[in-house]
């Protein structure tokens, strides 16, 4: 079995039922943890994390879970490719700003 984080989507109206309580819906799912009910950790099969995308794709991410278990955040961040990120951002004088 797979971890994958699943989150509310932002721009997905609001309803009565928070993500936990979808993904419950889904049988073969384990939650795992999570403080907020909108953005969980569970434990599921492949068959199963397609089934919350087929059934709440419009309002739920749902991601695997990247662990890594050699190194930690610190040596994961300096393996990263960081400089192939394009970094610079063109000024954007086009905009008014009301400051008052």
């Amino acid at each position: 079995m797979a971890t994958y984080v699943v989150a509310a989507r932002q721009e997905a109206p609001t309803g009565s039922l928070t993500a936990e309580d979808q993904v419950r819906q889904v049988p073969g799912v384990w939650i795992r943890g999570g403080t907020d009910p909108n953005r969980i950790t569970i434990e599921a099969s492949e068959l199963a994390a397609a089934e919350i995308e087929r059934r709440f794709g419009s309002v739920l991410l749902i991601e695997p879970e990247i662990r890594s278990q050699d190194q930690g955040l610190k040596a994961l961040l300096a393996s990263a490719p960081l400089h192939e990120l394009d970094l610079d951002r063109p000024p954007d004088f086009g905009r008014d700003v009301d400051y008052s």
